[in-house]
């Protein structure tokens, strides 16, 4: 949060629209970054340090379309299970993303399948 607060009171809007970067405590004065390079905190705050408000907006639009097409997502065959199958693998990475980081080597994998799935719940 300290470095939130630092980017608001020098006016560092550039920093707040795009993130400090990926190893922003490698450069960062070190009463805020720590050896390991990253910012661990609950999603929401490390990925704003990282990503800046842009980013976090991005981050957030998929978690919103995930939850709002899974809410109202509809059985109606018994095909419908296998469609919905192939949405569980993002909402797992989305739910243990809360207290991990966001983007993983397998989140494009994750994030075809749930397209796959849209298209065939489009299809009907």
């Amino acid at each position: 949060m300290e470095v939130i607060k630092e980017d608001i009171r020098e006016r560092r809007f550039i920093n707040l629209l795009i993130g400090h970067g990926i190893r922003a405590g490698e450069y960062l004065p070190h009463k805020y970054g720590f050896k390991a390079g990253r910012y661990e905190s609950i999603f929401i705050v490390s990925e704003f340090i990282e990503r800046g408000f842009i980013g976090l907006i991005g981050i957030l639009m998929i978690y919103f379309s995930y939850f709002k097409r899974i809410i109202f997502f509809r059985f109606i065959e018994n095909e419908d299970l296998y469609k919905l199958i192939l949405a569980v693998p993002l909402g797992l990475h989305l739910v243990q993303t809360v207290f991990t980081y966001f983007w993983d080597a397998l989140l494009p994998m994750y994030l075809l399948l749930f397209k796959i799935s849209e298209i065939l719940e489009d299809r009907r």
